[in-house]
């Protein structure tokens, strides 16, 4: 796990505790509107980073006769064309 995720998780934890903070007081009659941007704000934040560290997933082996013959039918009909 990369540094820029385990920062996106921390941030992403934070923001939604600020968040239970917020709704909190609104049941509570006084809203503390602080509490609700800096939620948004690192819940959004530890997101986009938590996403752009991930790696893309190994392709699997599933449907490879399928893509197979799909890229075969693709090389016979390049061939027909070019000829």
């Amino acid at each position: 796990m990369s540094l820029k995720s385990r920062i996106g998780q921390f941030l992403l934890s934070i923001g939604l505790i600020a968040l239970v903070v917020f709704f909190a007081t609104v049941q509570g009659g006084r809203p503390v509107m602080l509490a609700l941007l800096i939620g948004a704000a690192c819940a959004i934040l530890g997101l986009v980073l938590v996403v752009s560290g991930r790696e893309p997933p190994e392709p699997s082996g599933r449907f490879r006769l399928l893509r197979s013959a799909r890229d075969k039918l693709a090389d016979k009909s390049e061939d027909k064309q070019n000829t």
